[in-house]
């Protein structure tokens, strides 16, 4: 029986954190304008930053633990969780 691999933990509560850029595709036609499309780009390509409310481990169906962390993003009240490889430290970037 194999033992449970160690969990590295990249975050703690308090730190301040952006979103990774990640690769989005956009499919328009060419009855939009440039102007519009453009407009959609920034909006897609805007990364948040946000501060680190808590770390913690979720174990999917097949048994393997995840690290989450649960963000409150600048200019919002509510949080939301996102796993870890998809955050960054802000000091980072």
């Amino acid at each position: 029986m194999s033992t449970p691999r160690e969990l590295n933990f990249k975050f703690k509560e308090g730190d301040r954190v952006t979103e990774i850029n990640r690769m989005r595709q956009l499919c328009v036609g060419p009855a939009i304008s440039t102007a519009s499309k453009n407009q959609v780009l920034r909006i897609l390509s805007a990364t948040r930053s946000g501060t680190v409310s808590s770390v913690g481990v979720i174990q999917n169906l097949k048994g393997a633990r995840r690290i989450y962390v649960d963000v409150i993003w600048d200019g919002s009240k509510l949080t939301s969780r996102h796993e870890q490889m998809r955050l960054a430290l802000l000091d980072n970037v």
